[in-house]
């Protein structure tokens, strides 16, 4: 109790020196507004922030926009009720000198359709490559699924879907296991609602497939784990 009556006693008391050299100081609305939100953050007395708000002297104008800011921040009544007079006060100054927006560098040109073309042929080297790669192999799959009936972002499990997953010769299977823990050897394409397939390969396989004749269109410049990359969309028609 001593240690917090000593606390409160030297942040008054700074807050009074603090005041006392305000006496009279010229400041800009972004210097006061800049003490004051440090004041929110440390916790400064109501009273003692009014008083020192009562002893600064603006040389721009202060808005009540700039005083509602600085409330819904934390600012307490009595404070607020003193930039409520510094805003009468300023009324007849200039406004402040808004600060020019930072330069937005130039956004970096589409590579050249040779760049672009040539990326694509690599893209799909790679992808025909991993799928021939991919070793035969047999796992189990489990699938939950959840709806929204209420449409408020309310999640419900809908229901845990088990299935057996097959990669073989460059082509997955799935065999339904159970539904809710129950077996079942029923058809996974008819249970109704969201399925997905081809995840493990197939799927990287068709979209690269010559034979598709999927069209790849240049979108924008992007960036993964720090290193700036070409993003493409595509259509299968």
């Amino acid at each position: 109790m001593i240690r917090r009556r000593l606390i409160a006693a030297i942040v008054v008391a700074l807050l009074a020196a603090v005041s006392g050299a305000a006496q009279g100081m010229k400041m800009s609305v972004s210097q006061l507004k800049s003490v004051l939100r440090s004041s929110i953050r440390l916790n400064h007395p109501d009273r003692q922030v009014a008083d020192y708000i009562r002893k600064v002297q603006l040389t721009e104008r202060l808005t009540q926009r700039d005083v509602e800011e600085l409330v819904g921040e934390g600012l307490g009544p009595r404070a607020a009720d003193a930039l409520r007079q510094l805003v009468a006060a300023t009324a007849s100054l200039p406004p402040p000198v808004r600060e020019p927006a930072p330069v937005k560098p130039a956004p970096l040109p589409p590579p050249p359709k040779e760049e672009q073309e040539r990326i694509i042929r690599e893209a799909r080297e790679l992808a025909l490559n991993y799928t021939k790669r991919l070793p035969d192999f047999i796992c189990l799959q489990v699938t939950r699924r959840y709806i929204d009936p209420s449409g408020l972002e309310m999640f419900q499990l809908m229901d845990t879907i088990a299935e057996r997953l097959s990669y073989f010769e460059q082509k997955e299977d799935y065999k339904l296991i159970s539904i809710n823990g129950k077996w079942t050897e029923g058809d996974r394409w008819k249970l109704g609602g969201a399925t997905s397939s081809g995840e493990f390969g197939t799927m990287l396989k068709e979209i690269f497939e010559p034979a598709t004749e999927a069209e790849f269109q240049w979108e924008r410049w992007g960036k993964l784990r720090g290193r700036i990359c070409h993003v493409y969309s595509f259509r299968v028609r």
